[in-house]
């Protein structure tokens, strides 16, 4: 009587990690879609009012926060998958971190403060004057 042999054993590391990857896919889409959602939520205003700096910096961070989870989190992928030999696996999570990367670098720029402009505009000295309604012709100061 002839043995059928036996059927292939799936390595203890990619059995044990195919719950971190499915884990880790499923957190890189919900994750920085909460705090994204989470950042425009505290920049809405009613009755016609603007955000306060306060809610505006509130939001700044939520959005690097967010922009950090979606690198972090396939890098954390990209680890378990390598660390379990699935090539499959690392190669998805490989392209979604470059992809998580370059939204990380458009989100940082996009949320960096910028410096307000000045209300007055700014003159050379001895520069603009300008005569306005009157007879006199010398500028304001001499």
């Amino acid at each position: 009587m002839q043995r059928d042999p036996a059927p292939p054993q799936p390595s203890t590391a990619a059995s044990g990690s195919t719950g971190w990857l499915v884990l880790l896919w499923v957190a890189w889409v919900l994750v920085p879609a909460g705090l994204a959602a989470g950042a425009l939520g505290s920049l809405l205003t009613f009755f016609g009012e603007g955000p306060t700096e306060a809610e505006r910096a509130d939001a700044r961070r939520l959005f690097v926060l967010a922009a950090i989870a979606g690198v972090a989190i396939p890098v954390a992928g990209l680890i378990v998958s390598l660390r379990a030999r699935r090539q499959g696996s690392a190669t998805a999570f490989g392209f979604a971190a470059a992809l998580a990367f370059i939204g990380a670098v458009l989100v940082l720029i996009g949320t960096s403060p910028r410096q307000p402009g000045s209300a007055v505009p700014s003159h050379a000295p001895g520069g603009a004057c300008q005569e306005h309604s009157g007879g006199d012709t010398r500028c304001p100061g001499g």
